[in-house]
């Protein structure tokens, strides 16, 4: 027996693609990435992602753009004063990702087209993978899912605000050539 009694969940969790096959239904620190994976994964139609907070990783993009691949439609929900790294703007922008901006969003809930629901404390940020302290929990009742999905939809009819991708890109695209015509400047 492992002298740390945490040890062995960690190392198992590590080397999981998915832990649901399983039957369990709760998930824990580096268990929730996996799951949230997952569910990209495993959608035919759509998966949405609701997350205040939005930084890239390259899993991450490798499985959006598998399921983009696979005519799936991605959706990402945040926070409206989420400021986005330009890198991952251009990204979602030239992938055809929807991006839409909430008010005082703070639920974390990954879903697609009806089949897995997962409610979660994970943002889709790339330091939350690695160092926070999280949980997920699917939601196998069809009750429960029913009454998030119609969460969700609420939030979306409360207020939403599609980003303005092309002024937003221009701007990126405009302090990037400025700071190439400075660095060419000053050879």
């Amino acid at each position: 027996m492992p002298l740390d009694p945490f040890e062995d969940a960690f190392q198992k969790a590590e080397g999981e693609r998915t832990s649901n096959d399983d039957g369990r239904s709760v998930f824990l620190d580096h268990e929730v990435e996996p799951q949230i994976r997952w569910v990209i994964e495993s959608a035919t139609e759509s998966v949405t992602l609701v997350t205040p907070y939005l930084r890239l990783w390259e899993h991450l993009k490798t499985g959006v753009e598998d399921a983009i691949n696979r005519r799936v439609g991605v959706s990402f929900i945040v926070r409206e004063d989420e400021k986005f790294q330009p890198e991952d703007l251009e990204w979602l922008h030239q992938h055809h990702v929807r991006v839409i901006k909430v008010p005082n969003l703070h639920a974390k809930i990954y879903l697609n087209e009806r089949t897995v629901l997962l409610v979660s404390s994970m943002n889709i940020t790339r330091t939350s993978t690695m160092d926070s302290r999280d949980f997920a929990m699917i939601v196998k009742s069809e009750d429960d899912a029913k009454m998030f999905r119609q969460y969700v939809s609420n939030v979306l009819r409360a207020r939403f605000q599609l980003i303005d991708w092309e002024r937003r890109l221009e701007d990126y695209r405009s302090i990037k050539r400025l700071a190439q015509e400075r660095g060419t400047a000053s050879q």
